[in-house]
């Protein structure tokens, strides 16, 4: 999965070399700069997932720089702060010992999870344009260069006696690699609002990768989001 991933990001960014530095013909240049911010509603998709889970909305939020140049592709980068959140669906308490646990009692007759994965993302993203009138489309592969923060764990146990206890604790130890580089695609429609002003959503799908906090494994999976930014146009 992981060369998958990687090939993917390799293809954008050959994409980006033709479109600038290789690209015969007239020459490259920036007609305008742009800012934005934008938040993205987020939901996993994974076929055995919500076996397990139960569903609970995510999002990413952020700033955006976009290049519009005077070719058919413009260049997006970015900062996000993603929150990715689950529930597990309430089962029985396992009895054996597990030192992810911050309780352990034989006592306990049902336990429920939340997860929540707090990521920084540095996207970068090429806008081919597919034209319009009035209201743009266009075409955005991309990659993000990922860290992960951190994860929080709040946790729900039901003692048999009927009484419950509840509490909550981060992991910041993880085993194997906190950056990651994950390749998304998006297709955007964007439509000005005032001089200068632009509203743009993108319906995205982003591959995302595996973590490993302790004993507790999590493996690639998609994540589907419709983005909204509103872009200022600088110059």
């Amino acid at each position: 999965m992981k060369r998958i991933k990687y090939g993917i990001c390799f293809y954008f960014l050959l994409c980006f070399l033709s479109e600038t530095v290789c690209a015969k013909g007239r020459p490259f240049y920036v007609k305008h700069f742009r800012a934005g911010i934008n938040i993205m509603p987020e939901i996993i998709l994974k076929p055995d997932y919500y076996k397990y889970h139960e569903f609970q909305l995510s999002y990413s939020t952020g700033l955006s720089i976009q290049l519009k140049t005077n070719r058919k592709t413009d260049f997006t980068i970015g900062m996000q702060f993603t929150n990715e959140r689950s529930i597990g669906k309430e089962q029985a308490y396992v009895t054996e010992r597990d030192l992810s646990r911050p309780v352990f009692d034989t006592l306990i007759s049902t336990e429920k999870w939340k997860y929540s994965n707090r990521i920084l993302e540095v996207p970068f993203v090429l806008n081919f344009k597919l034209g319009g009138k009035g209201i743009l489309y266009s075409i955005n592969p991309g990659f993000s260069i990922t860290y992960l923060i951190n994860r929080r764990f709040n946790y729900v146990y039901v003692y048999k006696d009927g009484h419950t206890m509840s509490g909550q604790f981060l992991a910041t130890t993880i085993y194997g690699q906190r950056i990651d580089i994950l390749p998304q695609v998006s297709f955007g429609v964007e439509k000005e609002i005032s001089d200068d002003y632009f509203v743009k959503i993108e319906p995205t799908l982003k591959l995302k990768g595996a973590w490993e906090f302790i004993d507790h494994f999590d493996y690639d999976y998609l994540l589907f989001g419709i983005n909204f930014t509103l872009v200022k146009q600088l110059y």
